[in-house]
């Protein structure tokens, strides 16, 4: 999974991580502070960050969160967080 672009709002701690081109068909909360939209078809199109604090979470953490996320949401949101960490620390 690769991360087609990136939107960041250092002031309000806010960022986007597009995955996918298309139509977003509906928003999965993972908790309080990540989103993941994923297409009609189940893939996941991007993951929203509500908080920079958020960008540490592993694998398990989610499923602890959100015990019905996919391998592709949970995958989405890890490479995700990966990215705008790179992004913030240049």
């Amino acid at each position: 999974m690769k991360v087609l672009n990136m939107t960041l709002d250092t002031e309000y701690q806010l960022a986007y991580a597009y995955l996918a081109s298309g139509k977003v068909a509906r928003t999965i909360e993972v908790n309080q502070t990540i989103n993941i939209d994923v297409k009609e078809n189940g893939e996941p199109f991007g993951v929203e960050f509500l908080c920079f604090d958020s960008l540490n979470h592993t694998k398990d953490a989610l499923l602890a969160e959100n015990n019905q996320l996919t391998d592709a949401e949970l995958e989405a949101v890890l490479v995700a967080q990966e990215k705008v960490r790179e992004r913030l620390a240049n």
